[in-house]
């Protein structure tokens, strides 16, 4: 069992100060957006982990995408005149859901196109035949903290209830001076 709680407490220290690198990314993110004046700065904002997988925490959240700056819902293509949708899915509640559309051309599907926004969460992908994927991911910054926060605050909460059982247990000497 102390092996146990050994495990347990350097699991809770190690989520807590994963907890405090969560928050301090988020505030850093929001003070370098806000010191943002052109495009150079805004593409040394995010660390490219390899050449098609970016990270940058903005906006309260943390982004993972595939190209030099993530996609934030600009356009980012002129379909032309002989395009045309051939597939057009949605599944949604409110302003929350899925879509999936699929593009042709001359009888060719060249492009699909997915999206999803449910409550801190931001996807889109693009397709485009011949060419490699263009992706972006934003969660929250809320979501990441949550995860981590768990085990410390079982482990706190497990913490005091020893304590206060331990407190509040009767020994012996109390119960013979008391009478019970």
């Amino acid at each position: 069992m102390p092996k146990l709680n050994q495990t347990f407490a350097i699991s809770a220290a190690v989520s807590a100060a994963g907890c405090i690198a969560v928050l301090i990314a988020a505030i850093v993110g929001y003070l370098v957006d806000a010191r943002i004046r052109s495009l150079d700065d805004d593409r040394r904002h995010g660390a490219a982990i390899a050449p098609r997988f970016h990270i940058r925490f903005s906006g309260g959240g943390v982004w993972f995408y595939s190209e030099e700056l993530p996609y934030r819902g600009e356009v980012n293509f002129i379909g032309g005149g002989r395009s045309r949708v051939v597939r057009d899915s949605l599944w949604h509640l409110g302003r929350y859901g899925v879509r999936l559309q699929a593009y042709a051309r001359d009888g060719q599907t060249w492009r699909e196109d997915t999206s999803c926004d449910l409550p801190g969460i931001y996807y889109r992908r693009f397709d485009v035949t011949g060419a490699p994927p263009d992706w972006t991911l934003r969660v929250s910054c809320l979501y990441p903290f949550t995860l981590l926060a768990i085990v410390p605050a079982l482990w706190t909460r497990r913490r005091l209830r020893s304590r206060h059982n331990h407190a509040v247990q009767p020994t012996v000497a109390r119960c013979a001076v008391s009478g019970g």
